[in-house]
């Protein structure tokens, strides 16, 4: 992320935090986060996905590692709840250098079930997941990501290595 784009997304927390400051009934938790979540879509990389449930898992092999519409979500790791109160309930915005941290660790997903994901965060464990630089799992809207036949391998290869807990754990 270039420093002018941390410049221009810190000043715009800065507003959003005068903002709900001023007006915290039109800027209220939700409001915040729907913001702040298209913020970070302006990152090419979009959400950031770090893991996948194992019932997730299963279900993908069960599919021959297909997407299947209605099935699977990016869902929220951390409660984006209580990471909004720690950005916007204090008495000031915070500086550039502890911003940034918090910003780029508040879109970090899992691939899940729909059935597993609740308000504000995933609930369950997952299997941690490292794609950095080989361009999988892309997001293309706000809800939703490339699955090709990259991703089809790169979780058959996932699964194999994991087989025996996911099974177990399921």
């Amino acid at each position: 992320m270039s420093v002018s784009l941390q410049s221009s997304l810190h000043g715009l927390y800065v507003a959003l935090f005068h903002a709900h400051q001023g007006a915290p009934d039109l800027f209220h938790h939700g409001r915040l986060i729907k913001m702040l979540n298209a913020l970070v879509g302006i990152e090419k990389s979009d959400r950031k996905l770090v893991g996948i449930t194992p019932e997730a898992l299963l279900q993908f092999k069960r599919s021959h590692f297909k997407a299947q519409p209605g099935t699977f979500c990016l869902a929220y790791r951390d409660d984006q709840r209580a990471a909004t109160r720690l950005l916007f309930e204090r008495p000031a915005p915070l500086d550039v250098d502890a911003f940034l941290p918090m910003f780029t660790n508040f879109d970090k997903t899992v691939l899940a079930l729909k059935s597993q994901q609740r308000h504000g965060a995933l609930c369950g464990a997952h299997i941690v997941i490292d794609h950095d630089g080989n361009d999988l799992f892309r997001s293309y809207s706000l809800a939703a990501w490339k699955h090709s036949q990259k991703e089809r391998d790169f979780l058959k290869n996932l699964y194999d290595t994991h087989a025996f807990w996911v099974d177990f754990l399921v």
